[in-house]
């Protein structure tokens, strides 16, 4: 089996595919880079460290394991085992001892976006087959046992040497490096995090299955047509809730106010229209909800920085040069 896997992530906007990238370096060592760009992942298997090699030395049920996440941007959803969820965002690092699910079907990103590192570590199983010199204890184990204490996982905003690690373990996992060198970076880095001051780590909110899915369903409403305005308060009397519990369980899954994520999703549309069809401005701009052209015009140009017929000129002069190049 080559220890060096790559699964092609479709996008849900139809452009550049994403990819998950997985790592098989040593019995009881693996690590797993997604850049991905789109909210779900399809089903997949990637051997997990120790899964097929320790039958012979311990049951799977006496199995320490060590899982450590790392954002780079966008946002990541974490199911706990207690049923609760949390986000990792940018520069968060989380570890857990079993704390959280790991399973396929849990993978959801909110924002369609996201690039993030996961390393998966056996402890006993590392040692077995990793000699540090001058070491009496490895990071895998202090890490280990600081997050076993804790009935959530643990959550930190890493350090500048620890992001520089995992900056350095993303780039020579994409650009191809040797297996030996990667294992060297997945060390660094926990040499890094053990080293890391947790005393002040980062506090989480938690929401329930019930919750989060309010948010989620909210954004399929207003994506469905944009062209009808939802206020938040229409929105919440249709869930039986609280226009303020509506807009805090939005931020708390996506990262941002219910009112900016609309918008986002508007203007996206908006220069889509644009780029690929010759409607008029004030048609898009009925198309995206807005029941003034200038109105339309003037929040175009606060989120693109340019009007919408310059954007047009801009991307069609942009698309010829493409279309030259390639001739």
């Amino acid at each position: 089996m080559e220890w060096r896997r790559k699964l092609s992530i479709p996008a849900d906007d139809g452009q550049e595919n994403g990819s998950i990238t997985f790592c098989d370096l040593l019995p009881g060592l693996a690590v797993m880079y997604v850049d991905v760009r789109s909210r779900k992942i399809p089903d997949f298997q990637f051997l997990r460290p120790g899964a097929s090699r320790r039958r012979h030395q311990k049951t799977e049920s006496l199995q320490r394991l060590l899982f450590v996440n790392y954002a780079f941007d966008g946002r990541c959803e974490l199911h706990l085992t207690g049923g609760e969820l949390t986000y990792l965002e940018g520069g968060e690092l989380a570890m857990d001892t079993g704390q959280a699910s790991h399973a396929n079907s849990n993978f959801y990103y909110p924002r369609a976006s996201y690039r993030g590192t996961e390393i998966f570590i056996d402890p006993d199983q590392l040692k077995e087959n990793v000699r540090i010199a001058g070491s009496e204890r490895y990071s895998s184990d202090v890490l280990y046992e600081m997050t076993e204490k804790s009935p959530y996982p643990l959550f930190a905003r890493a350090d500048g040497r620890v992001t520089e690690e995992m900056e350095l373990l993303r780039d020579d996992i994409v650009n191809g490096a040797d297996r030996d060198l990667i294992i060297l970076d997945v060390l660094r880095a926990m040499h890094c995090m053990n080293l890391m001051n947790y005393s002040d780590h980062l506090q989480r909110q938690f929401y329930s299955a019930a919750q989060v899915q309010i948010a989620k369903q909210t954004v399929q409403l207003i994506s469905e047509n944009l062209g009808k305005r939802n206020s938040a308060a229409d929105l919440a009397d249709r869930f039986h809730i609280s226009e303020t519990s509506l807009k805090n369980y939005f931020r708390g899954v996506y990262g941002c106010g219910y009112w900016e994520y609309q918008n986002k999703l508007r203007m996206e549309k908006a220069a889509a229209m644009l780029e690929e069809t010759w409607d008029k401005v004030a048609d898009i701009a009925a198309a995206v909800g807005f029941n003034s052209q200038s109105r339309f015009a003037r929040a175009f140009g606060e989120y693109f920085g340019i009007s919408p017929l310059e954007y047009r000129r801009k991307t069609a002069v942009q698309g010829s040069k493409d279309d030259a190049g390639k001739r």
